[in-house]
């Protein structure tokens, strides 16, 4: 069932295509028809950054980080470009899995949405 009266999109992605190593150009294309899909209800879109560990190798990190920032600009929505700001890598704010925040480490990535979103609400 869609949402009724929907005026803003927060769009991230999770680790999982990170971790599968998805190609980018399926991860751009899936996230490219999210925001398209959005706008054509008139739907605005708040598209939330993502950073790739050295891990995955320098070209995947590389190819996988510009996804964001590119999309941002072909589609003309806004931008947060690092969900995680100030959260990631730091074990106290994120759970013992290292990937995702705790409960300290959401109120930050929180602040850090409501200030890329304040200026796209009403006021």
């Amino acid at each position: 069932m869609e949402q009724e009266k929907v005026e803003i999109l927060i769009l991230e992605l999770g680790a999982n295509d990170l971790l599968r190593r998805m190609p980018v150009a399926n991860m751009k294309r899936n996230l490219a028809k999210i925001i398209e899909k959005a706008q054509k209800k008139n739907v605005k879109v708040l598209l939330c950054g993502m950073l790739a560990p050295p891990s995955v190798g320098s070209e995947y990190q590389r190819e996988y980080q510009a996804v964001f920032p590119d999309l941002a600009t072909e589609k003309k929505v806004e931008f947060l470009p690092f969900l995680l700001e100030n959260v990631a890598l730091n074990k106290d704010l994120n759970q013992s899995d290292g990937i995702h925040p705790n409960a300290k480490g959401s109120v930050i990535m929180t602040e850090n949405v409501y200030k890329a979103l304040n200026s796209m609400l009403k006021k």
